[in-house]
């Protein structure tokens, strides 16, 4: 069976007989019988005009030229011959879009042309190449009138449906792409160099070789597929072992999703990944395989495992003496292997990267051009760096990111990107990515949502925004009932690196303890689900005496310290008491109802809940409480002061365990507003001190991620209490600009708007200073038409 490279080859000495027969009949149309003199001696350097001439008149043209300059006068002059005859050749001068394209496609059958020519079995050709070339053939074909045209249309189609004429893959089995790079961009001389070690060298190992993130897993594993889809004669497989590693957790290293870490694991991923088999073989058995199976070995991170003298002498000495061609990737150099550094990007492939991964995480393309220059200045050109400037732009601008990467180099710029984004993106978001990242296998929704203390909704929504961002993805494990996620080895490590210092990774790494082999988890986890549904529909029947027994028979054993119970009795209890307030019982019923609430609250806080909802529903309860108390005046100044505190406090707490969250932002700074406004009476400087932590949490508010409020129904209460945190310090200037920008803020919420109308009225008729303000006077007519 030829090789794709062939196959090619033949095809394009076709189009070749193909094209020159249309462009003569053209000619002849125009210029009669002198149509060599007219329309081609003139065109082309005279000094070649007989071998052009013999090429268009010999029947067997193309076949018996040398190769040396085939393409050039087969191809290149086919473009001088009809940019020079316009009139013959209307349909590629129709206009100058027409023009161009028309130079472009003939370029690039060109520059193919050229490597299968003067390169033959050392060109690697990637399938989708000879698409786009075929696809070009019947476009000139068709413009010169060609039959062959639906020919070469026909095995567009074939190529397009995945029909390899050529013959199959290589054996052996390497990774998915997308758990190696997302696209694959330029690096054609770093391809070159890994091409000749192959096809033109004796050597049989290579090493790529580069700083972190530059791409060396992205090279390998590009030329690996190429040659794998594309066939080659010299070789029978092409297998992919990886020993990367990642951190666990208080700078403990534990090994995770390496194919091997040592000589006998090494040995069963290679003979895995030849035979998709799982047998051990020993290492002798392994050694007399390759000496009669030649293939191309990539062996991935080799740095790694480079201090295992055993594994070492095995990989460097002992694969020597086989019919296996070994590429190495490595941080470093090796001694006495021979190699390609991979290097930043140069300015066009950098260019051509920036395009397609700007439009791919919606970061505006223009202004990543703008800022090319300084994209490569504070990244060094590497892929890895610039995707994550790229990714970390379309939260705040290019010229943000730009800046924040130019105080953090390298890893630290990777890292805090990470942050702002996950930051972004909102805590469950940040909450699964770090139970996927701490994992060392694929996890169900159920089991994350076991380990993060979410509920299975939070734990889907924080999967799908991570697939959208490419930070996670599902497994193509068919064989598994419920999907499950994962993430690639370079995610992992950035997540582990940069949340490193994270209290949650303990609570996490000691949930996932009880996962690996076991359906227990799982299992206890529905049954933590069933007894939930069993209260909450109790609950929905205002059945609270019931629910609350129900519970207490079921928090034994294994249950006694689930911290998803103690949120659900939270609930019973807080439920009951909005009953008890409704029915206006008694307050030392209501006291009992709160602090038994508050108790179980406390009691999911205190066993590590990282769920938002449990803090949501406490500071709502918190917050129920305290309106009450100020509303019937069951309560002394002191005594409101220390309930709004206490709001503040819960939903900073809340903020702590599980990140940055609106609607805990905006509840803190009610309370911290609520409080100062009780002081401002006989205590002036406490009462500033709170309004300050007011407008702290409600500027956090309005600078966080929406996940929680994603209809923006929180933004006008927090405008609101900003304007009168400004108001309370007797900050004018600064009170004007929130009321503008609240008035913009709520324009498109008839509801919203209304409340501003009435309170913009109230505070600036009582504030003389803001009547004088031009800005605010055109807004007071405004709110008044």
């Amino acid at each position: 069976m030829p090789t794709i490279a062939e196959y090619a080859d033949e095809r394009l000495r076709e189009f070749l007989d193909a094209a020159h027969d249309g462009i003569k009949m053209a000619l002849v149309q125009q210029y009669g019988q002198d149509w060599l003199e007219q329309g081609v001696r003139r065109h082309l350097d005279r000094n070649y005009f007989r071998r052009v001439e013999d090429m268009l008149a010999n029947p067997m043209r193309v076949v018996d030229m040398g190769k040396e300059l085939e393409d050039l006068y087969g191809i290149e002059h086919i473009w001088n011959i009809i940019n020079g005859n316009p009139a013959a050749f209307p349909q590629f001068h129709g206009s100058a879009g027409t023009k161009r394209r028309s130079q472009e496609l003939l370029e690039q059958i060109s520059e193919l042309r050229h490597n299968l020519a003067h390169r033959r079995t050392r060109h690697i050709l990637p399938k989708r190449n000879l698409i786009r070339a075929m696809d070009n053939c019947v476009y000139v074909l068709e413009s010169l009138g060609s039959p062959k045209a639906l020919i070469f249309e026909n095995i567009y189609d074939s190529l397009i449906s995945g029909t390899l004429p050529w013959g199959r893959p290589l054996d052996g089995q390497i990774p998915p792409s997308d758990e190696i790079y997302t696209e694959f961009v330029g690096r054609s001389g770093h391809l070159d160099s890994v091409s000749n070690w192959l096809f033109e060298t004796d050597h049989p190992q290579h090493l790529v070789w580069g700083y972190g993130g530059s791409g060396k897993s992205a090279l390998a594993y590009k030329f690996a597929h190429d040659i794998k889809e594309g066939g080659n004669s010299k070789l029978l497989a092409t297998c992919w072992v990886s020993a990367k590693k990642e951190e666990f957790y208080s700078g403990e290293t534990r090994k995770r999703h390496e194919d091997f870490d040592d000589l006998n694991t090494f040995v069963r991923a290679v003979w895995t990944s030849l035979y998709d088999d799982n047998d051990q073989p020993e290492p002798e058995d392994l050694i007399k395989e390759l000496k009669e199976t030649p293939i191309l070995l990539v062996v991935d991170d080799f740095d790694t495992v480079a201090n295992d003298a055993d594994l070492s002498e095995y990989i460097l000495y002992n694969l020597r003496n086989t019919a296996a061609r070994v590429l190495l990737t490595s941080r470093h150099i090796l001694a006495g292997v021979r190699g390609t550094e991979v290097t930043p990007f140069n300015d066009d492939e950098l260019k051509e990267f920036v395009e397609l991964r700007s439009k791919e995480h919606g970061t505006s393309t223009e202004e990543c051009l703008k800022w090319l220059n300084a994209i490569k200045s504070v990244t060094d050109g590497y892929p890895l760096f610039v995707d994550d400037l790229i990714r970390h732009a379309h939260f705040w601008s290019v010229k943000d990111a730009v800046n924040h990467w130019q105080n953090r180099k390298g890893d630290a710029a990777r890292e805090y990107s990470l942050q702002r984004q996950v930051e972004y993106l909102g805590p469950n978001c940040g909450n699964v990515l770090m139970v996927l990242a701490l994992s060392s296998k694929p996890l169900t929704i159920k089991q994350i949502s076991a380990v993060a203390g979410l509920t299975d909704d939070d734990s889907m929504a924080g999967i799908r925004l991570l697939e959208e961002w490419r930070l996670a993805h599902p497994t193509d494990n068919a064989s598994q009932s419920s999907p499950e996620f994962t993430m690639n080895n370079n995610t992992k490590r950035l997540v582990n690196q940069t949340y490193k210092q994270d209290r949650r990774r303990e609570i996490y790494a000691q949930a996932l303890k009880s996962l690996p082999g076991s359906r227990i988890p799982q299992e206890m986890s529905q049954q933590i689900d069933r007894i939930k549904r069993e209260v909450f529909r109790k609950v929905g029947k205002q059945a609270y005496l019931e629910a609350e027994q129900y519970l207490n028979e079921q928090m034994m054993g294994p249950y006694a310290n689930s911290h998803d119970l103690f949120y659900a009795l939270g609930i019973v209890h807080f439920r009951h008491a909005e009953t008890a307030l409704r029915a206006q019982l008694d307050q030392e019923k209501l006291d009992e109802l709160v602090r038994k609430a508050r108790d179980a609250f406390a009691g999911a806080h205190q066993r590590q809940s990282t769920s938002a909802k449990l803090y949501s529903e406490w500071s709502g309860m918190e917050r129920m409480i305290g309106e009450h108390s100020s509303k019937f005046g069951m309560a002394t100044p002191d005594q409101q002061v220390e309930q709004w505190n206490r709001l503040e406090r819960v939903a900073e707490m809340g903020i702590e365990r599980c990140g940055e969250n609106r609607l805990l932002f905006y509840r803190a700074g009610y309370g911290a507003g609520r409080e100062a406004k009780i002081k401002q009476q006989d205590n002036y400087a406490y009462s500033v001190g709170a309004y300050s932590n007011a407008i702290k949490w409600y500027e956090k508010a309005l600078n966080s991620p929406n996940t929680d409020d994603p209809e923006n129904k929180l933004i006008g209460p927090i405008y609101r209490g900003l304007a009168l945190a400004y108001e309370g310090t007797n900050q004018d200037e600064t009170l004007a600009k929130t009321l503008l920008n609240w008035e913009k803020a709520v324009e498109r919420d008839p509801e919203a708007r209304w409340v501003f109308k009435e309170e913009s009225g109230r505070m600036v008729e009582r504030r003389p200073i803001l009547q004088r303000n031009l800005q605010i006077i055109q807004m007071m007519n405004r709110r008044s038409s």
